[in-house]
């Protein structure tokens, strides 16, 4: 295999896992702010209750010490109906 090619498909497999683990998380709407609904039920449904709203009024899951998968956490958002593409993990 030519040494190019080699580093191409080893760049492309290390930029496609993106997931990490962080403390908190919350939903986002389509304009980017938060969606504090949406983020309230997956705490409620998927996190025991383990909601949060310390950060300027926005809800956050909070299940320390445990750590929250942002890529979970984003399918989770669009089961719950958020409208934007992504979740915020922090």
């Amino acid at each position: 295999m030519k040494p190019a090619l080699f580093f191409v498909l080893a760049l492309g497999a290390t930029s496609a896992s993106a997931c990490a683990n962080y403390y908190y998380c919350h939903c986002t709407q389509k304009d980017g702010t938060a969606d504090n609904k949406a983020t309230r039920s997956i705490c409620n449904n998927w996190y025991e209750g383990r909601a949060r709203a310390p950060w300027g009024g926005i809800t956050e899951c909070d299940i320390t010490p445990k750590l929250l998968n942002n890529c979970e956490f984003r399918k989770l958002c669009a089961v719950a109906f958020a409208t934007g593409s992504d979740s915020f993990c922090r």
